[in-house]
């Protein structure tokens, strides 16, 4: 990314005062194609006189005089006067960017701070990402018209964020993040603050280093614990691929509730003091709850249309035992397939699968409905509800908070308790209430609220949260619930029906063409894990080779004899070839599309811990060449992690095979047939009548919902450097 001198003096000496178009144009060009959002931001602009460039010398760079900024005087110059380029390269100067690899500069000015950084920092930095954050649109777009920045702008590895307000720079901030290249970069972040930027807007860049920190603590919770952790969901959904291939998917409902109000319920203590009304308009309006919050509504009389569960914790054996079928007839489980197979087998209720957005649910051959849904089943609920067409979206119990009074987690037929100490025994974090006042959360709830901002923001209808107590979530607003019903619930219908149509469509064929799409799948995948653990084992020995061929060098160093290490030209060169064939073999992992949709979500939170921590400890090495070492004796750790992981994916898969291909086609082995053969009728038996004996009638013939209807995005797999 570094730019010669050459060209930084030829932007230097440019006047943009007579050629501020042309470089306008070149630049919104480059932006246009880069980021087509910002793009139109920039374009929008209406001319501003309060920003104005000046020089007090002809050859004297361009300086930017800012008239009745914020609350500053008159007007003020934003460079120091004097020396605008020493003065920029002691602000950079205060930072300690040494072996750091991911930059985030604070302020665009004119351009010169990031300028100096590329051509006078950014080799010491061996910096993978910069990102450019700046406040005011105005600012960046007389940046734009006074110096030509359009090859920076073009570069995949330079970011602007602009015109964010500090409270939504934390979501945008988030997506900025979630790609692994940069996930694996966030204990390598220096943000620089030069001082033009905390004279101007002091307490908005303090409050978005703020958002950072929060940002990337979040997100390194979101990945997971690790992939012994990350496995439990992949191997529950191997196991639960017969319950998937017999239920129907979300797809079906996708819209169907386009423009009527639904109710989210949530197991905050504020619940209790709606359900009396609740319970009257159980029949009038569509009703979701979070799993945990059933237990309480039936206990009220209380039926709602959909549970939505997501866990993958094992429940107790007969998790829905205690509910008869007549209890839960009318109430669809909306579960993720990664819940327990217990839960399924305990549950005698009508079921629809929905897929979360991660690569092993793009994995199965048949879509089933992929959402983004974050942590917990309430903000899953209120993602269906979205998804639905819901408008607007009320929601009850979704305090995320301790009750104000009684200090109580729950609602009191909660089915772990009402007052659970998992909550107490964290710290306490004060946030803004529903009321105007403060509520008490914890960790675990800030981590559900900043995924529910998420998905507030991505709904961009009316969300109405009727906790007054409760914590408040940005984009909601609050109103007691009986005014909400007043207003919004004067025109009942009935949900059931409308959910019934909409699901029959799912026939015993569905089923049939499934299994035999899934049947192909796992047989493609097999082989392709055995040449994946092949490709661990290659590394492995090629790390050894390394490690014996700098033996003695490695013994100096871990003796404490040399701190540092320089290679000869020969050894240089070796280092390098070991770099390239560990590069060329993670590169093979992640070509393989199976690598990429069954293997990658478990080993997601290694990798980025994993790129995280090398270059951590970049920042105490002294040499390129120890770096190299280092980088190269480090991946013995991240193939053998691979392989261990590879092995246990791959018998769950065949255990996975061996149980779809008895219980669908007992008959005779599968892999002896061709698909026209399979006739999994003595199993179909079983389940049609979950479906069939509801007197649903297919209204047209597609098992599938109309292409017309909403398609969520599907994301782009993860890649991590090497």
């Amino acid at each position: 990314m570094a730019l010669s001198k050459k060209w930084i003096r030829s932007l230097q000496s440019s006047d943009p005062t007579q050629d501020s178009e042309r470089v306008f144009a070149r630049n919104m060009s480059a932006l246009q194609a880069k980021d087509i959002s910002l793009y139109h931001k920039i374009a929008s602009l209406p001319h501003d006189p309060s920003y104005e460039l000046y020089r007090q010398k002809p050859k004297d760079l361009y300086n930017l005089l800012l008239k009745n900024h914020n609350s500053h005087d008159a007007i003020h110059p934003y460079y120091d006067p004097t020396d605008i380029l020493a003065s920029v390269e002691h602000s950079l100067s205060k930072h300690d960017t040494r072996n750091r690899r991911f930059i985030i500069l604070c302020g665009i000015g004119l351009g010169y701070e990031l300028l100096t950084f590329l051509n006078q920092y950014s080799w010491k930095t061996f910096s993978q990402t910069l990102l450019v954050i700046e406040k005011d649109p105005h600012i960046f777009k007389t940046c734009l018209e006074s110096i030509d920045l359009s090859d920076l702008i073009a570069d995949p590895n330079i970011s602007f964020m602009v015109g964010h307000a500090a409270p939504d720079f934390k979501t945008a901030f988030l997506d900025y993040i979630s790609p692994i290249p940069r996930l694996a970069l966030l204990k390598s972040i220096c943000v620089i603050l030069p001082d033009p930027c905390l004279r101007t807007d002091s307490p908005y860049y303090v409050d978005i280093v703020k958002a950072i920190k929060a940002s990337s603590v979040y997100m390194m919770r979101f990945l997971g614990n690790s992939p012994e952790d990350s496995i439990i969901g992949e191997r529950h959904m191997f196991r639960n691929l017969k319950s998937i291939l017999e239920n129907p998917g979300i797809t079906l409902l996708y819209g169907k509730f386009s423009g009527k109000p639904a109710i989210v319920c949530a197991s905050g203590p504020s619940l209790t003091a709606e359900l009396p009304l609740l319970k009257t308009l159980q029949d009038q309006v569509l009703i979701l709850s979070a799993e945990s919050t059933f237990w309480a509504l039936i206990a009220h009389g209380i039926r709602p249309h959909i549970i939505c569960t997501l866990e993958r914790v094992v429940r107790p054996t007969g998790y829905f035992d205690k509910f008869s079928h007549d209890d839960v007839k009318d109430t669809y489980l909306a579960a993720v397939p990664v819940v327990p197979p217990n839960m399924y087998e305990s549950y005698l209720g009508p079921k629809i699968n929905v897929y979360r957005n991660f690569n092993h649910f793009h994995w199965l051959p048949f879509d089933k409905g992929i959402l983004d849904i974050k942590q917990s089943s309430a903000s899953m609920a209120f993602k269906l509800a979205h998804i639905l067409g819901c408008s607007p979206i009320i929601l009850l119990g979704q305090d995320l908070s301790f009750d104000r009074d009684t200090h109580l987690t729950h609602i009191a037929e909660h089915h772990f308790g009402a007052n659970q100490t998992q909550y107490h025994e964290q710290e306490s974090i004060e946030v803004p209430a529903n009321d105007g006042q403060t509520a008490l959360t914890s960790p675990i709830w800030l981590d559900f609220l900043r995924g529910y901002e998420v998905d507030v923001r991505a709904y961009g209808g009316d969300v109405i949260n009727c906790s007054a107590k409760g914590a408040y979530i940005e984009g909601t607003r609050y109103m007691p619930f009986n005014q909400a019903a007043d207003q919004y619930l004067k025109n009942p219908y009935a949900p059931l029906p409308i959910i019934r149509k909409a699901l029959a469509p799912f026939t015993k064929d569905t089923i049939h063409k499934d299994l035999i799409l899934l049947i192909d799948k796992i047989d493609t995948a097999l082989p392709d894990l055995s040449a994946l653990a092949e490709a661990c084992a290659e590394g492995l020995r090629l790390i050894e080779e390394c490690a014996e061929l700098f033996s003695e060098a490695l013994s100096d160093i871990n003796s404490g004899a040399h701190s540092d290490f320089t290679a000869s030209a020969s050894g240089r060169q070796s280092l390098s070839k070991y770099l390239d064939k560990i590069s060329a073999l993670k590169n093979r992992l992640y070509a393989s599309d199976t690598y990429q949709m069954i293997v990658l979500h478990v080993m997601q939170s290694f990798i980025v811990a994993f790129e995280m921590n090398l270059n951590e400890d970049y920042l105490e090495l002294n040499s390129e060449d120890i770096m190299i070492l280092h980088t190269i004796l480090k991946h013995q750790e991240y193939f053998s992690t691979h392989a261990t992981f590879i092995d246990k994916i791959t018998k769950e898969l065949e255990e996975a095979q061996g149980g779809i291909t008895s219980s669908l086609a007992p008959a005779d082995p599968v892999e002896n047939k061709s698909p026209d053969q399979i006739d999994p009728d003595g199993y179909l038996a079983e389940v049609a009548g979950s479906y069939e004996d509801q007197d649903f009638h297919p209204y047209y013939s597609s098992p599938y919902p109309d292409p017309s209807q909403p398609d969520l995005p599907h994301p782009t797999p993860g890649e991590t450097h090497p």
